[in-house]
């Protein structure tokens, strides 16, 4: 492993951890090799529910979908949960109650129990233009985030294979997207942030299904109402939302997590330049796949 520090041409700067050609954030655990030796290995079981999904897609959000359904308690607000890439795993099996696993790692990294059918896997996706200014306006109110710069210069980042999350958000759905297909025996199930707007309920129905939850339509109308934008954002603002995990990123322990969630925003926030790079670079890197993009 090897640690990155590049400026551009602009002066923009950029700080990652870099292992075999992949880029991961500083906040990766340790050595990067060691974490994902662990991550390869991890003793999965059957009931583990794993939500992958690249930052910035609705993570937190289907989280706390996922908790209730799980646990058959409705309003417990969840925050402080077990990652992949950015915990000591080895406390992992201490944990009794049905595991509740979250990552960032591109469809490669995960572990080798996942990909043969043990847990099971809800992969959250998003369109890119709202994935990336959702990440911009993120990581531009926090600390210690690997970048110093312009937007125009996190655009350019954000779209190149040095992104620091394992994987562009190119290489990210197309490597989810071949690793379902050549891995049959995965369980998994796939949501789009903009199918969660557009029809919560039924999408929190499918969920529940795919998990095998036994509730009843009055639980999941309850676990609706429970995970609006707005009372999730009320939530997090609470002690419930803080972790010391994220301490170096955040002033008060808190992710700048939810700001407005919507479709479109994008709009608001990218010049016809900006929005024109991303539209070049689906059309480049996303050639042979077919994905119903919604953006708005």
């Amino acid at each position: 492993m090897e640690v990155v520090n590049t400026t551009d041409k602009e002066g923009n700067k950029i700080k990652y951890k870099k292992y075999k050609g992949r880029s991961f954030h500083m906040e990766t655990v340790g050595n990067v090799e060691d974490q994902l030796q662990m991550v390869e290995t991890f003793k999965v079981r059957p009931d583990d529910v794993f939500i992958c999904t690249f930052p910035k897609s609705g993570t937190h959000w289907v989280t706390n979908i996922v908790v209730p359904l799980i646990t058959g308690s409705i309003g417990v607000y969840s925050e402080d949960r077990l990652t992949l890439e950015f915990h000591d795993l080895s406390a992992a099996n201490e944990i009794e109650d049905r595991r509740l696993i979250g990552s960032h790692l591109s469809f490669p990294f995960i572990p080798a129990a996942v990909k043969s059918g043990t847990g099971k896997v809800i992969n959250v996706l998003r369109n890119p233009k709202d994935t990336f200014v959702s990440f911009w306006k993120y990581f531009s109110t926090m600390l210690n985030t690997g970048y110093e710069g312009t937007m125009d210069g996190f655009l350019r980042f954000f779209l190149s294979d040095e992104f620091y999350m394992s994987a562009s958000w190119f290489t990210y759905i197309k490597e989810w997207t071949d690793g379902k297909s050549n891995n049959p025996d995965i369980q998994v199930h796939t949501v789009w942030y903009e199918d969660l707007k557009e029809n919560l309920y039924d999408e929190i129905v499918k969920i529940s299904a795919f998990l095998g939850s036994s509730v009843d339509e009055k639980f999941l109308r309850e676990v609706e109402s429970s995970v609006s934008f707005t009372r999730l954002k009320a939530a997090h603002n609470t002690d419930a939302g803080s972790t010391s995990r994220w301490k170096d990123l955040c002033e008060d322990d808190h992710l700048p997590i939810y700001r407005k969630g919507v479709i479109g925003d994008w709009k608001n926030e990218l010049t016809v330049a900006q929005s024109e790079l991303i539209d070049t670079a689906i059309k480049e890197r996303l050639a042979g796949y077919t994905f119903n993009l919604k953006y708005e």
